[in-house]
């Protein structure tokens, strides 16, 4: 999963941000590191991941929608859309779709 890696990331380091203006500079080298990947993976398992990931699920489904649409409108309004999540980093969370896709042997050769 993507976007709870991504909210992640995004939450240590505004987390270690406000530890380090909490911790004196004396302990900053091993306290402030130790406190913050520890909440953040506390945070992460027990809340950003499981809402995030919901999340996800959600906006994977959506896109599935879309793809799907008949007569080749889905690809019409997905590929301007995939060059903004190309430019996010996000298009990686697609190969869930693919690995879908292929399972269900709706990819021809």
């Amino acid at each position: 999963m993507v976007l709870p890696a991504l909210v992640t990331g995004i939450f240590g380091a505004k987390l270690e941000q406000a530890l380090r203006k909490v911790v004196p500079n004396a302990l900053a080298l091993v306290v402030t590191p130790f406190l913050t990947v520890t909440i953040s993976i506390l945070v992460a398992l027990f809340a950003i991941g499981p809402i995030v990931g919901e999340l996800q699920s959600l906006i994977m489904s959506g896109i599935t929608y879309v793809i799907e649409l008949p007569y080749g409108i889905g690809g019409f309004i997905f590929a301007p859309l995939h060059q903004l999540f190309v430019i996010m980093g996000l298009h990686h969370s697609f190969i869930i779709l693919e690995f879908n896709y292929l399972g269900e042997g709706s990819v021809t050769r």
